[in-house]
């Protein structure tokens, strides 16, 4: 994956080139690999792992999401910067480019920076995190299907504001899209979550619920189907979305966390002794994690 240095925002905070390879040739996927069961994590043995192919992808994006297999393929209007496509007699939108990183990394400040430019649009909601919620996640004004995904950026206002200026870009700014563990991938997991609950509740001895993570993994896509696997897939590769990756220091984003979220004071101590508390948890757990390695 290829990046080029545009420009910082704040200290510790890198601004990533605008890229579109990430999400063709081959899917970056976490230094951490999610397997399901017992063990949650394990140290992958190489960064990236080759996409799978069109038609295998195809067909995993229509067990997670049947919504987007229903309107594909999209035929998006070439005269419009932003891929937008005619759905019957209406125009539907998506993203022109995606605002990624982790939490804490600041994204809300850069989208907010990013749509006093003239070509951004900012009518919609940049932060629906829809691509990483359960499909009947109640979050977000219960925005669940893609079609009501789409809506956010096929409002009126927005597509005459298309019409007038071509060269709009619409953008997609929740942190966590590209995030690579379950909790963050919910929209192509939810099968997981499913199959297991559904199995655990039939079951009642020992053997049989530990029978369930094998009817679980089972259910769900497979590893290598990931959400950039997904997006790509939605969008084709002749349309694909750029990337702006935004980077900090993990040290500081850790200190942070701590004090943005109210459980980690309130457990640990709201002090400077209660972050090294909480950091020397937090890195422990990390350290144990590496340590695991595929049965």
């Amino acid at each position: 994956m290829a990046h080029r240095t545009i420009g910082s925002v704040t200290a510790g905070i890198v601004l990533g080139a605008l890229i579109s390879a990430s999400l063709t040739g081959r899917s970056a996927s976490s230094k951490l690999s999610h397997v399901r069961g017992k063990r949650s994590l394990v140290l992958a043995n190489e960064f990236s792992a080759p996409l799978l192919d069109h038609s295998a992808r195809l067909a995993e994006l229509k067990k997670a999401q049947p919504d987007i297999a229903a309107v594909l393929p999209l035929r998006f209007d070439l005269r419009l910067k932003t891929p937008c496509f005619a759905n019957g007699t209406a125009m539907r939108c998506l993203p022109a480019f995606f605002l990624s990183g982790a939490m804490q990394c600041g994204t809300s400040d850069m989208w907010r920076r990013l749509t006093v430019h003239e070509q951004i649009a900012s009518e919609h909601d940049a932060l629906s995190h829809w691509w990483t919620l359960h499909p009947r996640s109640m979050a977000r004004g219960r925005l669940r299907d893609f079609n009501q995904y789409l809506d956010l950026y096929s409002a009126p206002r927005t597509l005459a504001m298309l019409e007038r200026a071509p060269g709009t870009l619409l953008g997609e700014a929740s942190p966590a899209t590209f995030t690579y563990m379950m909790a963050e991938q919910l929209r192509l997991h939810h099968l997981y979550l499913d199959a297991f609950s559904a199995c655990w509740g039939k079951c009642r001895s020992s053997t049989c619920k530990a029978g369930c993570y094998d009817v679980a993994n089972a259910a769900t896509v497979t590893l290598e189907f990931n959400l950039p696997s997904l997006i790509a897939t939605t969008y084709s590769a002749t349309r694909l979305p750029k990337l702006i990756a935004l980077l900090r220091d993990p040290s500081v984003r850790l200190w942070v966390a701590f004090w943005s979220y109210g459980q980690y004071p309130a457990k640990y101590g709201q002090s400077v002794e209660g972050f090294g508390y909480y950091f020397g948890n937090q890195s422990a757990a990390f350290h144990a994690c590496t340590q695991v390695r595929r049965s």
